[in-house]
C-alpha cells in the first residue's frame, strides 16, 4: 500500500500541467442535477443481486478490490471460468465475488473482511494468471 501512496505523491508533486477546474465541476454538477440520470440495466449474469443490503456489501467489496488487472511483463492475465464464459479483469472479479456471496461466504461481515487472509482472498478469486 505504501508504494501506491508514494507513487501517487510523486505524481501530484510533479503535475505542473494538470489542475482541477472548480468552476467546470460546479457547472457539470448543475447539469447532472438538472437532468434525470439514466440508470444502466443491472448485469445479473456477472453481478450479485438479492434485493437486500447484502448487494450493497457486494458492491463495496467489488469496488474496493477493483484496481488494475494488467499483468506484470511476462505474466499471464488473471482470468476465471464462470458458467459458460472465460472472464478476465473486472468481469472476472465481479463474477468471482458473486460466486462467493452466493455460496454464503460472509463477505458482508466487516469483521470477517478485516480478518481475511491473503490465502482466503486468493481462494475466493481463484482462476489462473497474475
Amino acid at each position: 500500500m505504501r508504494q501506491v501512496l508514494d507513487s501517487a505523491t510523486h505524481v501530484v508533486e510533479k503535475a505542473h500541467y494538470v489542475r482541477i477546474d472548480s468552476d467546470r465541476i460546479r457547472s457539470l454538477a448543475g447539469q447532472i442535477a438538472s437532468e434525470k440520470p439514466q440508470i444502466p440495466p443491472w448485469d445479473y449474469f456477472r453481478h450479485y443481486f438479492d434485493g437486500t443490503e447484502k448487494t450493497l456489501f457486494y458492491l463495496l467489496v467489488l469496488d474496493t478490490l477493483n484496481f488494475c488487472f494488467w499483468p506484470k511483463p511476462g505474466r499471464k492475465r488473471w482470468s476465471i471460468e464462470y458458467k459458460t464464459q472465460h472472464l478476465s479483469g473486472y468481469n472476472a472479479l465481479a463474477a468471482a465475488l458473486k460466486t462467493a456471496f452466493e455460496s454464503g461466504l460472509p463477505l458482508d461481515d466487516p469483521r470477517y473482511l478485516a480478518s481475511m487472509t491473503v490465502h482466503e482472498l486468493l481462494e475466493v478469486l481463484g482462476g489462473e494468471g497474475q
